[in-house]
Parts: C-alpha cells; sequence; structure tokens
C-alpha cells in the first residue's frame, strides 16, 4: 500500500511480476500528502486503506481492480484492521474515538474512545500534526498499536470494546518527539510472538511468555544526520529528493 506515491504495487511472489493499481492520476497526485502510513485489512478480495491525504477510507477491489471510498468523509485515520465483518479504524488523532464501521450495514455502528491519558496527550501533540499510532498488528480479538508519537501503545480488545495501556520498555533517556522521529518503527510476529522495533535505538525485543521483553538484536543509535541519496524517491519531490524503486531490487 502507497504512503507518498500514486498507486497500490502488486508483486507476483512467484513470476516477479510487478503491476500498478492507480489510486489517483500520477501527474495530479500531489506528494506533499501522503495515502496510507499505518495499514490496511483485506475482507472478500477487497481492499481497505484508510487516506490521510483526503481523510476517507479507500475500498479496492481486486478482481476489477476499481477503487471506490466509504461513505466516511472529514475524518483522518492512520491504520484499520478487518475484524469479522467490521472495519476497525483508527484515528490519526487519538483524541477521537475508534469507528467501528459495519460492511453489511453500510455505516459506523459504534465507536471506541482511548484511554484519558492517551487522549490528553494527544490534544498536545495535535498542535504539531503528530500521529499518535502508526504500526499495529491483530492477534485474535486484539489489536496491539504501537506508539508513534504518543507516550504510551495500546492494545484493543475488540471482544469487550475495550482499549487499555500496553507498556513496551523505554529508554530512560527517549524522549516522545524527536524531530517527528517514529518511537517504535516495527510490529510484527515471530513464532507466535510479538515482536517491535524501537525507532530511536533500532533495538528489536520479543515478549516473552511471562509478559517480559527480550532483546533479539541491539543496534547502535541510528546517525540522524544521514543525508538521502541523490537516487532516493525521485517520484517524491515534495518530500525527499532522489529515489526509484528500481534502485533497489
Amino acid at each position: 500500500l502507497p504512503y507518498f506515491y500514486h498507486s497500490i504495487v502488486c508483486c507476483n511472489m512467484d513470476t516477479r511480476e510487478i503491476r500498478y493499481i492507480p489510486l489517483t492520476a500520477a501527474d495530479q497526485y500531489d506528494y506533499a500528502k501522503g495515502f496510507c502510513s499505518g495499514g490496511g485489512g483485506l475482507h472478500d478480495g477487497v481492499i481497505y486503506m484508510p487516506s490521510e491525504k483526503d481523510d476517507r477510507v479507500y475500498a479496492i477491489d481486486l478482481s476489477t481492480e476499481s477503487v471506490a471510498k466509504l461513505p466516511i468523509e472529514n475524518k483522518k485515520y492512520t491504520n484499520l484492521f478487518i475484524v469479522k465483518n467490521q472495519v476497525w479504524m483508527i484515528p490519526f488523532d487519538a483524541a477521537e474515538t475508534i469507528d467501528i464501521y459495519d460492511l453489511e450495514k453500510e455505516e459506523i455502528i459504534f465507536t471506541v474512545a482511548f484511554p484519558e491519558e492517551i487522549q490528553e496527550y494527544a490534544k498536545f501533540l495535535k498542535p504539531m500534526g503528530k500521529r499518535c499510532f502508526q504500526k499495529g498488528i491483530r492477534e485474535s480479538d486484539k489489536i496491539y498499536l504501537a506508539a508513534c508519537s504518543e507516550k504510551s501503545s495500546v492494545v484493543i480488545d475488540t471482544s469487550v470494546n475495550h482499549v487499555e495501556e500496553w507498556r513496551l520498555p523505554q529508554d530512560k533517556d527517549e524522549t516522545y518527539i524527536t524531530g517527528g522521529t517514529e518511537h517504535w518503527s516495527g510490529l510484527f510476529e515471530l513464532d507466535g510472538k510479538i515482536c517491535v522495533i524501537n525507532g530511536y535505538t533500532g533495538e528489536w525485543i520479543m515478549e516473552t511468555d511471562d509478559g517480559k521483553w527480550e532483546c533479539l538484536k541491539k543496534e547502535m543509535k541510528r546517525d540522524v544526520s544521514v543525508e538521502y541519496p541523490e537516487t532516493f524517491a525521485l517520484e517524491c519531490p515534495g518530500t525527499v529528493k532522489g529515489t526509484n524503486l528500481v534502485d533497489f531490487l
């Protein structure tokens, strides 16, 4: 799914063929505004994807490659998850509610609020335009959201419509906001366990069976002074100058 790009990129894992599903015309795309910074969901052959670019939720039918939008406007989401026949949509601003859209009724059927402390910090972030959560992963009835600029990560129990704080280990020297750097830059499953990547230190950690955290990979703090190469983001003049995806193949 694209962020600073105008199309979905489809990669055939067997033939290595690459094709594109345009979301907007390439010559009309505004590179100053990104599409999906978090992630989307797949249900019955349709990809659902939030768009930060125009505050809408896209529905892309993979059989026809047609692009439609859900009847939801003027709210920015960073991520969404498909739970049964519902779309759980995570807001850019955690002072706003998580909205649950029913695909059969074609409407938002209920909302869920973040804990009060999360909401209060989100109000502090809002003037700076910082997204609260970005990376997320679903495990059975629970959705785990890793903090981007927020103070704390959260876990959503979709079976009881409840959100609570999810404590991840934090270096005492880390700050929550440092030039837009993501707090937790990666979230994934490995051998049935949840792993996260610290966006400040590069450290990989895994949650153990007893609820503690084990270090898988330790990296030095990254050098934020590194400049992008000239070939980077050739099609993204509004953000960085210089790479085409082909340079990485």
